[in-house]
């Protein structure tokens, strides 16, 4: 083969020879899979020492692990401020709002003092156990006519005798049973109960004295006259009266001063008794 003009005469004898290709694919392909596996070696340890490092700083509050000064001059500026303190320092200066504070045990546990004086506290017993007893003395159960059950009971005067002696006056009735074992509605009646308080404990200390009931409450129900009422009212009368039973039937009124009605309205329960309301209605 001819050789252009100024190349050199030992190119001519250069022999070209076939490169295996596949071999060389081959140690290409081992040479850059130990390339990554140096490279994943060296993000482990890179790892394992940033995890000692914290739990060295965490053990060992302030010290602060400085750079090699051959490499970096950073470690003359870094502070020895622990983590923590560099995390909370933060947080301040980013304006974020404190939480609440956190209330003691003893807060927690602590009782809103008493308002009630002793003298109150022991009034109060003495009501309570002259509630109690009533209800139990009264209440007979039985056979037939034997039978009464205390519906309700209610304190009315309570009269301190001495600092520890009271007299509590208690109204109550009662719901007894006649020969066909049908219960009705007694008398109301009241009593009169001698109770003692000391060390915070009431004692019921004498058999129940009779007492007036009227004494206790009275009933004085106005009387204005009565007559007939316009259709209109009568109309909203009526449907105000459902409230309270059933089958209203208006039986009269009163116009007042400023113009509202008062409607007497006779009403009836599920049982077919009968009573009577009264109902204002402001026009």
């Amino acid at each position: 083969m001819a050789l252009p003009p100024g190349a050199d005469p030992d190119l001519e004898h250069e022999e070209l020879e076939i490169i295996p290709w596949a071999m060389l694919a081959e140690h290409m392909g081992q040479r850059r899979m130990l390339g990554y596996g140096r490279y994943a070696l060296g993000l482990l340890v890179f790892a394992l020492v940033v995890v000692v490092g914290l739990n060295v700083a965490r053990q060992r509050p302030g010290t602060v692990v400085a750079a090699d000064p051959d490499t970096t001059d950073v470690a003359s500026s870094v502070p020895t401020t622990p983590v923590a303190q560099l995390v909370t320092t933060t947080i301040a200066r980013a304006g974020v709002p404190s939480g609440p504070a956190l209330y003691s045990e003893a807060d927690l546990m602590a009782v809103l003092p008493d308002t009630i004086d002793d003298a109150g506290a022991a009034r109060r017993r003495a009501t309570q156990a002259a509630e109690w007893f009533v209800t139990d003395y009264f209440t007979s159960t039985g056979v037939g006519p034997q039978t009464s059950w205390v519906e309700w009971t209610l304190a009315g005067d309570v009269v301190a005798v001495t600092a520890s002696d009271f007299e509590v006056v208690v109204a109550f009735g009662t719901l007894v049973a006649d020969d066909e074992g049908t219960y009705r509605r007694s008398r109301d009646r009241a009593v009169i109960l001698p109770v003692r308080v000391e060390d915070d404990t009431a004692t019921v200390v004498g058999l129940p004295r009779p007492a007036v009931f009227a004494d206790m409450f009275a009933v004085d129900l106005p009387s204005p006259p009565v007559r007939e009422v316009p259709e209109g009212v009568a109309a909203v009368a009526r449907e105000q009266a459902l409230g309270v039973g059933t089958e209203p039937q208006v039986l009269g009124g009163s116009e007042r001063d400023d113009g509202s009605w008062r409607v007497l309205v006779d009403v009836s329960d599920e049982v077919g008794a009968r009573w009577t309301v009264a109902v204002v209605i402001e026009m």
